[in-house]
């Protein structure tokens, strides 16, 4: 999977990452559509650390469902909120 590090002097790089597994109480999603807004990637440059994936709207389709999720089902389109501060941002 692709994924898009923004480093500490706002620069860009595309990364290739392992899927993420998907946890009890997750949703797995292939972006389609991945957005992000200016304080997402001021971040590391504000806060400093490390390079990361940012980005936090999401538009796609569930690709896995974790255990204990209900009312979603592998192919569902959805719209979501990557959960802010945690890996593989959207």
């Amino acid at each position: 999977m692709k994924e898009a590090y923004i480093g500490k002097a706002l620069n860009v790089e595309i990364r290739d990452v392992p899927m993420p597994a998907v946890g009890p109480g997750e949703l797995l999603i292939r972006a389609i559509v991945s957005g992000t807004n200016p304080m997402d990637w001021k971040m590391p440059k504000l806060v400093g650390g490390n390079a990361a994936n940012h980005g936090d709207d999401i538009v796609g389709y569930v690709d896995a469902v974790g255990e204990g999720v209900t009312g979603f089902r592998h192919g569902d389109r959805v719209v979501a909120f990557h959960q802010m501060f945690t890996p593989h941002g959207s």
